[in-house]
């Protein structure tokens, strides 16, 4: 009897642990894992039953009755350390498939870092050429609005140059100008002056037609004098208006106007032979000539005027 119970305690463990070896060995089949250690189990397990039974029919259940538990415990013990094998199998198997996704990634992550390292140290040279365009346009643009500027200093100060020049060149030729009307007014004048002393003269030195003696010079005199006061005649000298009309011949005064017109074809005439309107118009431009020119030719004037007055 005691016999039998221990077979089939024996028989219990080795149907669990075959029971616990066909759910292995569905996991395993399910799984990619291989089964060779569950194999062995089994096989170990199967072995241990057999030799229990030579033992129990050799010797009894008394040598069996201590060690079968410790083996049936081990054979657990084993078949659990199986499972946790199998399990960290997969486990791993995991872990490595993980680490080759990883691994790929890193490999990417690692091409592209490299890459944005490349483009980075790129436009780190872009930038820093730029940055030295850009020194040189600054530098080249200070250069130019340091020359600039001196050309706007250099201009500024000639427009000042000029402007006083301008100035005085309009200055000196008011004053020529001026010179040279009151010039030709003082020759036109001695010229009728001269004209009218000489037509008086004439005038006083023919015999009359009734055939009477020259007038004396006191009569000659009073006669000068009351003429003068009737006509403007001061002495020799005549005061004639602008546009008015003269005691002497027109025609004779405007003969003498052609004649200096001709010598000095700088001049012109007006319609009535009247040389001042001329310089009276704002638009009126002479010829230009030097200030040295203009002085030696009105001390000519002045010394051909001064010899006739002398005359």
């Amino acid at each position: 009897m005691p016999e039998n119970l221990l077979l089939s305690g024996v028989h219990k463990i080795a149907s669990r642990m075959t029971d616990s070896f066909a759910s292995v060995q569905e996991d395993v089949e399910g799984s990619h894992f291989t089964n060779d250690g569950d194999l062995k189990m089994h096989q170990i397990a199967m072995d241990i039953y057999n030799e229990f039974e030579s033992i129990l029919h050799a010797y009894g259940e008394k040598p069996l009755t201590t060690l079968v538990p410790l083996v049936a415990n081990l054979l657990e013990m084993l078949n659990g350390f199986g499972l946790q094998k199998d399990k960290m199998a997969k486990e791993l198997d995991m872990l490595k498939d993980h680490h080759t996704v990883l691994l790929s990634k890193y490999e990417t992550a690692k091409v592209d870092a490299k890459a944005m390292e490349e483009h980075l140290f790129t436009l780190e040279d872009e930038l820093h050429e730029k940055k030295k365009n850009i020194e040189t346009l600054k530098q080249a643009n200070a250069s130019s609005q340091r020359l600039l500027e001196l050309k706007l200093k250099n201009l500024i100060d000639q427009i000042c140059r000029l402007e006083e020049r301008e100035s005085d060149l309009r200055s000196a030729y008011a004053n020529l100008r001026q010179r040279y009307g009151d010039l030709f007014r003082a020759h036109v004048e001695y010229l009728e002056k001269a004209h009218v002393s000489a037509d008086v003269s004439r005038e006083l030195a023919e015999p009359t037609l009734g055939g009477t003696a020259p007038k004396t010079g006191a009569a000659l005199s009073t006669e000068l004098s009351a003429f003068a006061v009737n006509t403007g005649i001061s002495g020799p000298v005549i005061s004639v208006s602008h546009k008015g009309d003269s005691p002497y011949d027109w025609g004779a005064r405007k003969k003498i106007m052609q004649s200096i017109c001709e010598t000095t074809p700088e001049l012109t005439l007006d319609l009535d032979g009247s040389p001042f309107s001329k310089f009276g118009d704002d638009k009126f431009d002479e010829v230009s000539v030097s200030e040295k020119s203009e002085g030696a030719e009105g001390d000519g004037v002045y010394s051909y005027t001064s010899s006739n007055m002398a005359l």
